[in-house]
């Protein structure tokens, strides 16, 4: 399971290894981002490696929310 957190650590959500999330961004937009599993503190996101409170600390500099994908 990949773990989603805020900035400030609190654990907001999981998903499965290959799951995905959707990111709303300012004005509306969204995008539905692949994820898949490095480890306790990695993920791929969208193409992109992340630690997981560094694509927080992205998401809140974008102004941008994030869920899990239904």
């Amino acid at each position: 399971m990949i773990q989603f957190s805020n900035v400030d650590g609190k654990r907001l959500f999981e998903i499965p290894d290959g799951g995905c999330i959707k990111v709303t961004y300012p004005g509306g937009r969204e995008s539905v981002m692949e994820c898949s599993y490095e480890d306790s503190c990695h993920a791929v996101i969208g193409g992109l490696m992340y630690h997981t409170c560094e694509f927080a600390l992205s998401m809140e500099r974008a102004k941008a929310t994030f869920e899990a994908a239904v």
